[in-house]
């Protein structure tokens, strides 16, 4: 078996416009200098890429949202479904005004994916956040 090197990053983006732009540029530069084919993303990315991510309140597109899919084409980057839960955030309020999204994810490269293979992708639960820390596992094939 050959090595391989992995690149893992581990984002926790923040809320406030000006932070997050200068994290996502900083995150897209970073990745487009990478070779593409040992990237892992994950974490609180503190965004949601469609509509169907979240439940009560409006739904406003993150600004920010074409960065994260220009990363995800660049670095063929691949986002890994969670199967035990749709959102890891709530803002919790009384029963039909309870908001949740999914903001955070992990996504891995695909060429990576066929190497190994994600044997569990889920949600754990929640102790002292508002966030459903997410835990996946790969394996050698």
């Amino acid at each position: 078996m050959s090595r391989q090197q992995i690149v893992i990053y581990n984002v926790y983006a923040p809320n406030h416009y000006r932070d997050k732009e200068v994290c996502w540029d900083s995150l897209s530069k970073n990745i487009t200098e990478e070779d593409n084919s040992n990237i892992i993303l994950g974490g609180e990315l503190n965004l949601i890429l469609h509509a169907n991510e979240k439940r009560g309140g409006s739904f406003t597109p993150d600004p920010f949202r074409n960065q994260l899919e220009n990363i995800m084409q660049h670095g063929d980057l691949v986002d890994i479904i969670q199967k035990n839960r749709k959102y890891t955030w709530s803002k919790p309020r009384l029963c039909r005004n309870n908001i949740m999204e999914r903001l955070d994810r992990i996504l891995v490269n695909i060429f990576f994916l066929s190497t190994f293979s994600v044997v569990n992708a889920s949600i754990l639960p929640f102790v002292a956040s508002d966030h459903y820390p997410t835990a996946f596992a790969l394996t050698l094939e």
